[in-house]
């Protein structure tokens, strides 16, 4: 299969996720749909406000949906036929349901070298820490939080004077790019996804 062949829904909400579809495009990859959160009120005059994702997907003029929760789109999803998902910082738990949809399954970008820092703020973790290094990693999911195999990883330094939105920024730009590079190879069995050690699975 090659790129153009290749039908993906891409599940994502904030800032980080437009990062992980820019870079998905540098590389030739279109979503066919695009899943979000609903628009919600901001700031102090609590003004109706659509997420970064759907601002993106509106530009391209991709189809976007909104659903309260997934599970309100899992039959509506599963009308059609998907080689894979891709989920980015979505904000919402993926049911079993839906990761049965997709004929390769459902991939994630994961802002850490799992099986270290399984859980929701991996970035801010490693920076409280004062850990000398980070990275991507591309996963395929499972029900288990984070412990799905590991299709592909990329290592970073750490620097001590990194700020949290830099690092954001850098991992965005990096796990999209890894997850272009990692996407077709692993659909052609290039890779060899690879189990975690979960007996050294850290959480945050």
């Amino acid at each position: 299969m090659n790129k153009k062949d290749l039908t993906f829904v891409y599940f994502g909400t904030p800032e980080f996720s437009t990062t992980v579809l820019d870079e998905l495009l540098k590389y030739g990859f279109t979503p066919s749909l695009i899943i979000t959160a609903p628009d919600r009120p901001v700031g102090r005059k609590y003004i109706l406000t659509p997420p970064p994702v759907k601002v993106w997907a509106d530009s391209h003029n991709i189809e976007c949906w909104q659903p309260e929760h997934p599970r309100h789109i899992v039959e509506k999803l599963g009308e059609k036929k998907w080689d894979v998902f891709i989920v980015a910082s979505y904000g919402y738990i993926v049911s079993q349901k839906i990761l049965d949809i997709p004929k390769y399954g459902v991939v994630n970008v994961h802002t850490s070298l799992l099986p270290k820092y399984r859980g929701a703020s991996p970035i801010e973790s490693a920076l409280l820490n004062g850990d000398m290094e980070t990275g991507s990693t591309i996963m395929k999911m499972t029900l288990g939080m984070d412990e799905g195999p590991i299709i592909s990883q990329t290592k970073l330094p750490l620097s001590s004077k990194i700020t949290k939105p830099e690092l954001f920024d850098i991992l965005a730009h990096d796990g999209g790019k890894l997850l272009a590079e990692s996407l077709v190879p692993w659909i052609n069995n290039e890779i060899t996804p690879h189990e975690q050690s979960h007996a050294h699975a850290s959480y945050c």
